[in-house]
């Protein structure tokens, strides 16, 4: 059969879950709802290539009239892991598990999903997005905007999002160890976005990696460094 190999990885080389196909998962779960509904033909078409990634800890995001805030574990945790991008307007970013995926192919787009069969929050908007995973490379994150102010609770047994590879072809990952070679070449290119004014869109990304064969880089350290 016909495969697409999608490296992943975690920035912090945590022992992350391998993220699971979502039709499977809930063609084994009576709890969300009747299995029927995975049988029909459009909801099988949509869901396909669509994987579940779990967060690596329990968690509490808590937004108040005052900003963002956390009662679990410590600052440093905090710090590493909560991007406050907006904290008046509840906009936050968890960064746990840093979870990047890569393809050999030249263009396959990710997309950031919602898990609308699961639900996070109906306190809260999710913010989804989709990048060529072929030209680009960058972990994800779970971006939300709280509408009032709530907490949101994280379970390591519930999912954290979805990402969804926008291929008919079939999905095999493979997992790698990030080095700091990859690292620092990840870095080089996140340097750029605090040196203008713009904000750079996907194409000027996609365009460098091919002018400076990053990917080609990229290929080669994380082939050497699977699991």
């Amino acid at each position: 059969m016909d495969e697409v190999v999608v490296y992943y990885g975690e920035m912090r080389n945590l022992p992350i879950e391998e993220p699971k196909l979502l039709l499977s998962d809930l063609s084994k779960n009576d709890e969300i709802f009747d299995k029927n509904i995975v049988k029909c033909p459009s909801v099988k078409n949509f869901l396909k290539n669509t994987f579940i990634v779990y967060p690596n800890s329990d968690y509490e995001i808590e937004y108040t009239l005052s900003g963002i805030k956390s009662s679990f574990y410590d600052q440093k945790f905090f710090d590493k892991n909560v991007l406050c991008r907006d904290n008046t307007k509840g906009f936050v970013s968890y960064k746990e598990p840093e979870i990047l995926f890569f393809a050999d192919e030249n263009t396959l787009n990710l997309e950031l999903l919602l898990p609308f069969f699961h639900s996070l929050s109906a306190e809260l908007k999710f913010i989804p997005g989709v990048f060529n995973i072929g030209k680009h490379l960058r972990p994800l994150e779970l971006p939300i905007v709280f509408n009032k102010p709530s907490v949101l609770q994280i379970f390591r047994e519930n999912p954290l999002y979805y990402v969804k590879f926008l291929t008919t072809r079939k999905i095999k990952l493979k997992r790698f160890m990030v080095t700091k070679e990859l690292t620092d070449l990840y870095v080089n290119m996140v340097y750029l976005r605090g040196k203008t004014k713009k904000t750079l869109n996907l194409e000027f990304y996609y365009d460098l990696v091919e002018k400076i064969k990053y990917k080609k880089k990229y290929l080669s350290i994380i082939k050497q460094n699977l699991f």
